[in-house]
């Protein structure tokens, strides 16, 4: 009715894995990676207040691991 197509999990969304169970530290170390190498660049550099505002609203929606 949709034409939609049914899928399987696990799966990724928007680059986040989608699991029916908990998600674990390996689930998502690619994120994790991800975001330091796109921190790299930024490391050591002063920043100005609208892109350290940018930087903490975007690593702030990222999913937090405990």
């Amino acid at each position: 009715m949709l034409n939609c197509s049914i899928g399987n999990l696990p799966m990724v969304y928007l680059g986040i894995p989608m699991y029916d169970a908990h998600l674990g530290i390996k689930a998502l170390s690619g994120i994790v990676a991800k975001t330091r190498r796109r921190l790299r660049p930024w490391k050591g550099k002063p920043m100005s207040w609208g892109r350290l505002i940018l930087t903490i609203s975007c690593l702030s929606s990222l999913p937090r691991t405990a």
